[in-house]
């Protein structure tokens, strides 16, 4: 793992291979269990310093966020590609995320009373404010789907 990572949020994959946020190393990592290999990913850019909380979408797909670089991020796992969506907005901190029944990322950016989500295909970013300007929210550690209602979920 390196010294001075700073693992951050774990999820493990089909596989039994378990990712982590290498956040004060830049880097994403993945963890053979059996033999204990590290296979470290890289940030491409040296802005992306910090990255933060994972999920997979649907095709297995690593989004994450670099919160103090202003980054939405998606690690294609098959290819070992990461590609960095910037926030334009400075100090935007991004800060949680979900991914939707869509494999969009949805996260909430605490820093300037928004929620962000970013087209997987195109990585087109798009900002939504919320209604109140003291707002600040966290989304839940499970998939989100917009489509479904409270009234709609069984107990």
């Amino acid at each position: 793992m390196g010294a001075g990572a700073g693992p951050h949020n774990l999820i493990v994959d089909n596989d039994g291979f378990v990712w982590f946020a290498g956040n004060l190393n830049a880097y994403i990592g993945k963890l053979d269990s059996v033999y204990g290999d590290v296979v470290r990913y890289p940030m491409p850019s040296k802005d992306a310093g910090d990255p933060h909380t994972l999920v997979f979408d649907s095709a297995g797909n690593i989004w994450f966020m670099v919160q103090h670089g202003n980054f939405i991020d998606k690690l294609m796992t098959k290819t070992r590609e990461v590609k960095l969506v910037k926030i334009l907005k400075p100090n935007a901190r991004p800060y949680d995320i979900g991914v939707d029944s869509n494999d969009c990322p949805w996260v909430v950016l605490f820093g300037s009373y928004k929620l962000a989500t970013v087209d997987p295909d195109t990585l087109f970013l798009e900002e939504y404010e919320l209604p109140n300007k003291n707002s600040r929210s966290r989304l839940k550690r499970t998939p989100i789907y917009p489509a479904v209602t409270m009234s709609k979920l069984k107990k």
